[in-house]
């Protein structure tokens, strides 16, 4: 969706690296306009505040902007400065406090509050520390520092909502589905003011340019205690959902669902609430289900800080004369494999394309002088000033790890992708890393058998942490969180059967496709009845 010419100026004019520092991203002229009518639909006058100003989209929107008294937040001077040279050619009157929102003591109430606040972590805001303990202690609630500050703005916000006031807010939706969510969420369920989720498909770009989840939250002071959800698949739907929250009548052939708040769980991904994951619903029904985690412990791959310097294909190491004893199979990209078994044959046919599958692991005191070359060279590129190599002693030293008994790809577009790893090599972040512990590695076979089945797949799919356009990623915790059959429960005979279809597996997995998915259907029928118990 395309900005408003004011909004778009502003892009083309200011680099960004400045709209990165304050996470500025502009609210499309259609969201905006729905969000207002939020708002205007119960106040037709009254006190109006934007924690997030930018150039006043939402306020622009208004049908009758001189009947409210506006007011807003923008800690950039130059957009500040912008935003009231606009209103002041639109010969609208706007307070714009220039400074920051989170920062301001302010009991000030207001009836409507609009607002898609700025897209920063908490580790790139300078205040994130202390700001998030006086959160914290201010309204009862657990965060961490790996969300967004787009969460301060909502839970402050409401704060400052008169009784019967509303408001709207577009934020990433990810938080739904995370676990520095939870605290989040059991704030929106005991304030019990969120009136409407409105989620927008992963494949939506509602915001150009930028790949991020998106979902409107409409607040009602009035606490009617029930939260109706709905799907966005297209920017149709949003006309729909309009129809239906101001004429209910006229709406029709809507995606949504309707559940009372204390149906809702916080410490749940909500996707369960909104997409048709039914299966994980009927998990707390199952008996013979366990936490992945009983089986294996989940990392994330190597991060190097620079794969440019510490990657290599076979011609690299023989141009800059690298001794083999520096180097360690690895694999650093997700394409790099085809298939869902991993074996050394299909190594050395990567190192004999000239693939880059070899990781420079300098762990030792003893440096030839090639290697001392070599280190000179990534020291003139700059390398040893990144931000991970800088704090490691020294800089081109490479963290510690083992060959993983299974990988899972980190990001994927369809479902999740398990690989066996029957090769000596590691793996850089592209996959994470799960590591079979003894239990574990009695059912090694049939661990990785069931984990490509399409029921697991499905079950795995619920966790997965949405993007824009489309794109999912997994965090470790996402998979040792999820449940997988309690594979101890597996009587000898049917352990037996499952090898074999695990033997026949590899036989056909590459050669006759067709063949290796009807083994899958057999070992799935296996696991299914186990499942169902």
């Amino acid at each position: 969706m395309k900005y408003t010419e004011p909004e778009n100026k502003y892009v083309t004019s200011i680099s960004p690296e400045h709209r990165k520092k304050f996470g500025q991203i502009f609210t499309p002229v259609q969201i905006a306009k729905f969000m207002v009518k939020w708002i205007t639909d119960k106040f037709d006058q009254g006190q109006l505040l934007d924690p997030a100003l930018g150039l006043g989209i939402f306020f622009r929107q208004l049908p009758d902007p001189q009947s409210y008294q506006l007011e807003g937040y923008e800690i950039d001077p130059k957009l500040a400065r912008m935003a009231e040279n606009l209103f002041s050619s639109l010969l609208l009157n706007l307070t714009c406090l220039k400074k920051d929102f989170l920062l301001t003591e302010t009991n000030k109430q207001y009836d409507g509050i609009i607002c898609n606040p700025p897209y920063i972590h908490f580790q790139d805001y300078k205040e994130n520390l202390s700001l998030i303990d006086k959160f914290n202690q201010q309204y009862n609630l657990k965060l961490k520092g790996f969300s967004n500050i787009y969460a301060l703005f909502l839970i402050k916000s409401l704060q400052l909502l008169k009784p019967n006031g509303r408001a709207a807010f577009i934020i990433p939706s990810e938080f739904l589905n995370a676990d520095y969510g939870v605290s989040i969420k059991k704030f929106l369920l005991k304030n019990c003011s969120i009136r409407h989720l409105i989620i927008f498909d992963p494949s939506i770009q509602v915001f150009e340019g930028f790949l991020t989840t998106s979902a409107i939250l409409l607040f009602d002071n009035e606490k009617k205690k029930h939260l109706n959800i709905f799907n966005v698949k297209n920017m149709a739907d949003l006309k729909q959902i309009e129809k239906y929250l101001y004429c209910p009548h006229k709406s029709s052939n809507l995606d949504a669902k309707t559940y009372s708040l204390d149906q809702l769980k916080p410490e749940v991904k909500w996707k369960y609430y909104y997409r048709d994951l039914k299966i994980n619903l009927q998990l707390e029904k199952c008996s013979n289900l366990v936490q992945f985690s009983k089986f294996a412990r989940v990392k994330r791959g190597i991060a190097t800080g620079a794969n440019e310097f510490f990657t290599l294909s076979k011609a690299d190491a023989i141009l800059h004369r690298i001794d083999p004893n520096y180097l360690t199979p690895c694999l650093t990209r997700a394409s790099q494999i085809k298939n869902n078994i991993f074996d050394e044959r299909d190594l050395q046919n990567l190192i004999s394309a000239n693939k880059k599958v070899f990781l420079l692991t300098v762990n030792s005191k003893k440096i030839d002088e090639n290697l001392k070359a070599y280190i000179k060279w990534g020291e003139k590129k700059g390398f040893h000033t990144r931000y991970l190599t800088r704090k490691r002693n020294p800089w081109f030293s490479m963290e510690l790890s083992t060959p993983a008994d299974l990988l899972v790809k980190t990001f994927s577009r369809k479902q999740v992708v398990f690989i066996q790893n029957n090769t000596r090599a590691l793996n850089l972040t592209c996959f994470h890393s799960i590591y079979l512990n003894s239990l574990g590695q009695q059912y090694r076979n049939i661990i990785f058998l069931y984990l490509i089945t399409d029921l697991a797949k499905e079950i795995f799919e619920g966790q997965k942490r949405e993007y824009g356009s489309g794109l999912g990623k997994f965090e470790p915790n996402d998979i040792k969180q999820t449940k997988v059959l309690d594979f101890t429960t597996i009587s000898l005979k049917d352990q037996a059967i499952l090898n074999q279809l695990y033997q026949q597996y590899v036989k056909f997995h590459k050669s006759l496709k067709s063949n290796a998915e009807k083994i899958l259907k057999e070992a799935e029928s296996i696991f299914y009845q186990y499942w169902r118990k």
